[in-house]
């Protein structure tokens, strides 16, 4: 899942910084994000993943609450960690990536438990191309700082 690997790989671009000053030591910051955003990718895949049938709103509903859950889960804990001074932008571009992600997510939820399949085909994919591409600019960002950072591919 090309999403898993752009948090993963933003994520590694944070890792190359962390020790810039401000914030939390850098080992400490290390294992703080690591600790939120490994498992973030790795729950996301496995939702994903999830076998659900597509034809039961009920299904896909349950399915998106989890993944909703999930993000809002991964977005209090990133909000709760102070980065280093040179880290803020990425770390909160990240965060609004995630949260207009969870939006998404959780309008599609409502519009599963509402019977709206047609609002889910037209609107969630577009939701999920815009965050992989918020995430491989937020990697991007990092390449601007010279940073020898490498966008996640599929």
């Amino acid at each position: 899942m090309r999403t898993k690997q752009a948090i993963v790989g933003a994520f590694a671009a944070l890792m190359l910084v962390a020790g810039c000053g401000g914030g939390l030591s850098e080992e400490d910051y290390q294992q703080e994000v690591e600790g939120i955003l490994e498992p973030l990718g790795t729950r996301l895949q496995e939702i994903g993943n999830q076998q659900v049938d597509p034809n039961s709103l009920d299904d896909v509903a349950a399915q998106l609450g989890e993944a909703d859950t999930v993000l809002q889960d991964g977005i209090d804990d990133l909000e709760g960690i102070e980065p280093p001074e040179d880290l803020q932008a990425p770390h909160d571009r990240m965060i609004g990536a995630l949260e207009t992600f969870e939006q998404a997510t959780a309008d599609a939820e409502t519009a599963a438990e509402d019977g709206d399949a047609q609002a889910i085909v037209q609107d969630y994919p577009a939701a999920a191309t815009e965050f992989q591409a918020e995430l491989d600019e937020t990697v991007q960002d990092f390449q601007d700082a010279g940073l020898d950072v490498n966008a996640p591919t599929p």
